[in-house]
């Protein structure tokens, strides 16, 4: 396996929905509602955005800002998929993803969620998925 791809597999292992593909309905809602930081049933672009940050840093085990092999220890494999999933999130193809590339990668679950396109995923929105 690539180095980057147990990261791939950190992410979706962990939390699946932080980049938003390939989770079943009751797994995306509940990780939608988890990014409901105001506790208003509403999940903001920028609520998701701070959720997924904090993915990150649960995942950056040795706090240097990069998720690579040295931060590998505990993670469990996880489908080639899943990893494939979200290959993209190291956009330079160095094995390692940077907050940068993590917070810039899609948000698939969000999009899919938000079927009105106003940036925020309402109840009824959540309720669909």
């Amino acid at each position: 396996m690539k180095a980057h791809g147990w990261v791939i597999a950190a992410v979706l292992a962990g939390v699946v929905a932080a980049t938003g593909t390939a989770s079943a309905a009751p797994d995306a809602r509940r990780m939608l509602q988890s990014a409901d930081r105001d506790g208003d049933g509403m999940v903001t672009r920028a609520e998701f955005a701070s959720s997924r940050q904090a993915v990150f840093d649960r995942l950056d085990r040795n706090r240097d800002g990069v998720l690579d092999g040295a931060d590998r220890a505990g993670v469990r494999p996880v489908p080639a998929r899943l990893r494939d999933a979200v290959a993209g999130a190291d956009r330079n193809r160095d094995g390692r993803i940077t907050r940068a590339e993590f917070a810039a990668a899609p948000t698939p679950l969000f999009d899919r969620a938000d079927t009105d396109g106003n940036g925020v995923v309402d109840a009824y929105e959540m309720a669909r998925l």
